[in-house]
């Protein structure tokens, strides 16, 4: 008499494939082989003595399958089905076999050392199996009841495989969308690790030239420096901006990402701090410039400079509350005027650093030559030789100071942001 298990592994097949098959690892199973009970090992005895009887072949196999040893009911069942002559029990053997694989699943959840893609293939491959085993069982017998269950089964195994295939898809966007992240993550910080290293080179820079010079020639350079470093600072921050407001706007596009919002609003975080040491620098140094006599011009560019970044701060915050809040679109959008701001504001210190203050100005027209007297020769060469090296030494140092803040202006122009919503 031949025995079935088709209703019995069907339904616990059907509870892993509706639990999910990428549901989270279980506990392996123990490797120990467990004791064969006293109904097995009567079938295996009846197998054995008749190695040539399909049926009993067959009800090995369910035997097998029935005590979870999934590899030897297989090769039972293949054995049955390559020595039946009834097409109904080739059909039986087959279905079969294809439940073994579905039900194969819940012990590769718990497979040691497999990585997600790893458990994923295997999960795939499975499913394969089991469709090609139904497929097989209906082309035995296309008639009856176990005809009818396995197109059931077909349609049921290709719609978790599809679930599957298109969660992978799903999987391997998101690990790219990481990666790449990452990679503008690690961008981002050899920039600013290069922006840290620049400023240091020009503070040294800054350093010596103050060493070269001495009075009030001197300490009017030093101040001029300090514009240049400003600029230079309120630059970076607007370039930094701008990338964090690059990254928002392409976050709100994508799925949400947790992670990736805290760390934007952690750099978020940073840039705020980093603006407001600036206004505070900023208006140190116009306190510092109220003592002295300044351009009209120069006091417009300062005052328009400490707007723009209050301005900066006021954009910086709506960021960070919408960060908060999860709306990605409502942060770039403050970060892009927070970036615009802040560029501005650079600009303003690069004019400002650009014009010599008033004072050094009439200091300048006090120098020029005077007339003197008609010199003998010699004498005239002499001192003629010695004022051009002076006057050229003094022309090199206003052309290359020209020359920096000409650049800090034009690099400034570049701070914008692309994209406008």
């Amino acid at each position: 008499m031949r025995d079935s298990i088709r209703r019995l592994t069907a339904v616990a097949a059907l509870a892993t494939l509706c639990a999910g098959a990428w549901a989270q690892p279980q506990p392996a199973p123990s490797a120990e082989k467990p004791a064969e009970s006293a109904e097995l090992a009567a079938l295996r005895q009846a197998a054995e003595a008749h190695p040539s009887d399909a049926v009993r072949q067959y009800n090995l196999g369910v035997g097998l399958a029935k005590a979870g040893r999934y590899e030897e009911a297989k090769a039972a069942l293949q054995r049955a089905d390559t020595m039946a002559a009834d097409a109904g029990l080739k059909a039986d053997a087959r279905f079969n076999q294809g439940v073994i694989e579905l039900e194969s699943l819940q012990e590769s959840e718990g497979a040691a050392g497999m990585t997600p893609a790893g458990q994923s293939a295997d999960r795939l491959g499975a499913l394969s199996r089991a469709e090609r085993q139904f497929r097989r069982s209906l082309e035995a017998s296309s008639q009856g009841e176990t005809a009818a269950e396995a197109a059931k089964w077909i349609e049921r195994v290709q719609r978790v495989r599809q679930r599957m295939e298109e969660e992978s898809r799903r999987q391997q966007q998101q690990q790219q969308n990481q990666d790449q992240q990452q990679q503008q993550q690690g961008d981002q910080q050899r920039e600013q690790n290069q922006d840290k290293q620049d400023g240091k080179q020009n503070q040294q820079q800054g350093q010596q030239q103050q060493q070269q010079q001495n009075g009030d020639q001197g300490q009017q350079q030093q101040q001029q420096q300090q514009g240049q470093d400003q600029a230079q600072q309120l630059q970076n921050l607007a370039r930094q901006q701008s990338q964090l407001s690059q990254q928002s706007a392409q976050s709100a596009t994508r799925p949400d990402d947790p992670q990736g919002r805290q760390q934007r609003q952690q750099q978020q975080a940073d840039l705020s701090r980093q603006t407001e040491q600036a206004a505070e620098q900023a208006r140190e140094r116009r306190e510092q410039q109220a003592k002295e006599q300044q351009t009209k011009e120069q006091q417009q560019a300062s005052e328009k400079m400490q707007q723009k970044i209050d301005q900066a701060m006021r954009e910086q915050a709506a960021a960070q509350e919408a960060l908060d809040k999860g709306d990605d679109r409502g942060a770039a959008q403050a970060q892009q005027r927070a970036a615009a701001n802040l560029a501005e504001a650079a600009r303003e210190a690069a004019q400002q650093a650009e014009q010599p203050p008033q004072q050094q100005q009439q200091q300048q027209q006090q120098q020029q030559p005077k007339p003197v007297r008609p010199q003998a020769e010699g004498e005239q060469a002499n001192q003629g030789s010695a004022w051009d090296f002076t006057a050229a030494e003094i022309l090199d140092k206003e052309r290359r100071q020209r020359e920096g803040l000409q650049r800090l202006r034009r690099e400034a122009r570049r701070i914008f942001v692309e994209k406008d919503w």
